[in-house]
């Protein structure tokens, strides 16, 4: 105990053993590798071993992201309950202490409350409360003292998604953090408000399961996390450490504590103790290795510990505040971080106007006036509104794509329903591939009526729990690499509705992994130099076609894309990317006759499996982007997948191929292709790649 108490103060290259510094070295070299020059890192760790304690000024505005997913915890009953601190670790998960939840009841009986705390202004800020989920995932460790617990999708209002908070991921490396370094708690000490201490908070000792540190903490702070200056989390606060003489407690009156007599104000604590993040996860890697809630934890990498999906705010916007507290004043700040760490302030406020500080307006859709539009997926899907695919187009039946036999044992079938394998969404509906993990197809109706006048967007991608976790694909495998989240059914295409707030719902939906396929960032959003109008020909077909069968613009039209499913598609982080992307669209000529065109895009020129980690752009190949259209049956042959529509008045299935305007086209000379299960080869550098929309072959 004296030799630990001696250490406070002293610089970490004095009292970190010479194993602990090369592990903070090596782990700071992992981490820094992308961002900083050899030289830097070095620089780096010198300044940190050195006790040096200058931050950039960006480690404040870091600090106010990582403490989003921080929240009070309230249980028990008004009369005989108790206060703790918690934080989110996964987007679903919350962890505290054993002692605060030593049982899954005593988690029923509690509630989250995240935002209890000051905004920038000085005000308090309204909680927005979240209940527990214990039935669906509770685990406890009295030997180690934690406790994880499933937390609801939405708030107790049902207005705010409990992923607009973010989550603190649990790294299970050496190397965060090393004996006399600074570390910080953000914790609701007593009950109160949210704090930090930020000053005289030094990494002591360590054992295998524990680490000792200096922090100042009261009761009610139990449950907080442990950050490093790097904002990793580095233990889950859980105890204060007492002085002892003879093995007694003492008193800061300097005698033996009494129970009887004295309070725990009057021990004298000599440090505080947290549980080691590593053994926390190895617990739960040995307790629950394949719980669908506990693998995103299981496969955190070492990256910037506030990484978020989406822009996370420090106060509400004005009109979300409940009718007694939009009486006061209420300053709007929003901070980004992106996957590389970097921070930046992108909310516009009277604070920031007062400071002098340029913002941008919070992301999200915004009507013709200007006015965000909030309206939120429905993550239960129980809504009323998800009908899903609607099969009628005038006089027609278009039927949901069949899937043939050799194919159809590989659908992924809804929880509880081993039988029924449509995912129903608001205007399309889906069928996942259970062993490719991604859609078999995705089918929509594009409407050119109910439209509105809108701009801009804020994605929130979500899983759906309708089918088992393993079917799809989650967000970790997007992060820190060069692919993107690529939509099958377009966010666009889904933006119409009754009311504008529906519009915004419907597109907002469109935002599921299982209407999603992993596509090279550089062509989803034209990041990359050389990207020219080919690569607009595939995203602009449904806008095409609909404006040529109906220029007044109010008919609609039924499209079907997926990828196409190779047994050679190259395999990364476990998962075969598919390389070439299908369209099936459908429509109602002038004349009142149905027609169907199919078209093609490949990414094979984009996609190096051995290059997807190096997140630096490059020049695009040439003819990246070909868009081919080809017939519905070669995309029947290509797929396992059969295209049907019946007439009004006959049950009787056509095949779709029967109206396409390509069938008999002269002048494609397929090839036999290397790669698939068709019999056909689709996207070559071939001289039949399409130019235009105008050379588009329709009725």
């Amino acid at each position: 105990m004296d030799a630990m108490l001696a250490s406070r103060n002293a610089k970490p290259k004095d009292v970190a053993p010479d194993n602990v510094q090369r592990q903070r070295h090596d782990f700071l070299k992992d981490q820094l590798s992308g961002e900083q020059s050899r030289q830097e890192i070095e620089e780096t760790f010198e300044r940190i071993i050195s006790g040096n304690e200058l931050q950039d000024i960006n480690y404040l505005e870091k600090g106010m992201v990582a403490g989003r997913a921080v929240c009070r915890l309230r249980f028990g009953t008004m009369s005989s309950g108790g206060y703790a601190t918690g934080f989110l670790i996964s987007p679903r998960v919350l962890i505290t202490n054993n002692h605060v939840f030593p049982d899954a009841q005593t988690a029923r009986t509690a509630e989250a409350q995240f935002r209890y705390e000051r905004g920038v202004d000085g005000r308090e800020l309204t909680p927005i409360r979240f209940r527990l989920e214990p039935d669906r995932l509770f685990f406890t460790s009295k030997k180690l003292d934690f406790s994880v617990v499933a937390i609801s999708a939405r708030d107790i209002a049902g207005t705010t998604a409990i992923g607009s908070f973010g989550f603190l991921p649990l790294i299970d490396v050496t190397g965060k953090v090393a004996e006399g370094e600074w570390l910080t708690i953000v914790q609701h000490p007593a009950g109160q408000l949210k704090q930090v201490c930020v000053r005289e908070n030094q990494l002591l000792r360590r054992t295998n399961d524990f680490l000792w540190y200096s922090t100042d903490t009261l009761a009610g702070s139990s449950g907080s996390p442990v950050f490093s200056n790097d904002w990793f989390v580095v233990a889950l606060h859980h105890s204060g450490v007492p002085a002892r003489r003879n093995g007694v407690i003492q008193t800061v009156l300097g005698r033996d504590f009494d129970p009887n007599v004295d309070k725990e104000d009057d021990i004298k604590w000599v440090a505080n103790e947290g549980v080691r993040v590593s053994r926390i996860v190895q617990t739960l890697r040995d307790a629950l290795p394949n719980h669908d809630l506990i693998k995103p934890i299981l496969a955190a990498q070492p990256a910037r510990p506030t990484t978020a999906t989406q822009p996370v705010h420090s106060t509400a916007a004005v009109n979300t505040q409940p009718q007694e507290a939009a009486m006061s004043r209420t300053v709007t700040v929003q901070l980004e971080i992106s996957d590389a760490g970097e921070v930046r302030l992108v909310g516009g406020g009277p604070m920031e106007a007062a400071l002098g500080i340029e913002a941008n307006k919070p992301k999200g859709t915004r009507d013709e006036e200007g006015n965000l539009i909030h309206s939120p997926a429905d993550r239960t899907f129980t809504g009323q509104h998800l009908k899903g695919y609607n099969s009628k187009l005038d006089d027609y039946t278009v039927h949901l794509p069949e899937l043939s036999a050799s194919i159809a044992a590989d659908a992924a079938p809804l929880v509880g329903h081993p039988n029924q394998f449509e995912l129903k969404y608001e205007h399309f509906s889906v069928v996942m591939n259970k062993i490719r993990r991604l859609a078999f197809f995705s089918a929509a109706t594009l409407s050119a009526g109910g439209r509105f006048k809108l701009s801009g967007r804020l994605d929130d991608w979500m899983t759906d729990d309708r089918i088992d976790a393993k079917h799809q694909i989650d967000d970790a495998y997007y992060k820190r690499n060069k692919l993107d989240r690529g939509h099958l059914t377009r966010r666009e295409d889904m933006e119409y509705g009754k009311t504008v707030q529906d519009a915004v719902r419907s597109a907002n939906g469109t935002c599921v992994f299982t209407n999603c396929v992993p596509q090279r960032d550089i062509f989803n959003q034209g990041k990359a130099k050389g990207i020219g109008d080919d690569s607009k020909l595939w995203a602009g077909l449904e806008d095409y076609i609909l404006g040529h069968i109906d220029p007044d613009g109010d008919l609609s039209l039924k499209v079907f894309t997926g990828p196409i499913f190779s047994l050679s598609d190259p395999k990364y982080r476990g998962q075969k990317i598919p390389m070439e992307f299908w369209k099936v669209a459908v429509g109602v000529a002038e004349d009142g006759e149905l027609f169907a065109t199919a078209y093609l895009l490949s990414q094979e020129n984009l996609i190096d499996v051995n290059d997807l980690d190096d997140e630096a752009a490059r020049e695009l190949p040439l003819g990246a982007y070909l868009t081919y259209q080809r017939r519905v049956s070669q995309i029947e042959s290509a797929t396992g997948l059969r295209f049907f529509f019946s007439r009004k008045g006959n049950t009787k299935k056509i095949p779709l191929s029967e109206v396409d305007p390509m069938e008999g086209a002269a002048g494609l000379r397929p090839r036999r292709r290397r790669r698939s299960r068709t019999d056909e080869a689709f996207g070559s550098a071939g001289s039949d790649a399409l130019e235009s929309l105008n050379q588009i072959v329709l009725p």
